[in-house]
């Protein structure tokens, strides 16, 4: 349980760089989620990114990048392309 709510205290941190954690942006990463099939983590990340038109880096390459990649108005990317 503790390792949880540390790992959801760091995720608020860093997203809270770039966004407001309120409501309307968790209401607007669930849509995301339903949207493209994501779990909620992912939208999370994947809604900050697409707010902000930036390219966006998954480490997931068999699941989540699969569904959104081509699909989303925003590049994707997996470190590998890089290499």
């Amino acid at each position: 349980m503790e390792a949880g709510k540390t790992q959801e205290n760091n995720l608020l941190r860093m997203v809270s760089i770039w966004e407001l954690c309120d409501d309307h942006f968790c209401t607007s990463a669930g849509y995301t989620g339903a949207l493209y099939g994501t779990y909620s983590l992912d939208s999370i990340y994947l809604e900050t990114a697409l707010k902000h038109h930036a390219v966006f880096v998954t480490m997931d390459d068999k699941d989540f990048l699969q569904k959104i990649k081509g699909r989303v108005g925003i590049e994707v990317y997996h470190p590998k392309d890089f290499s």
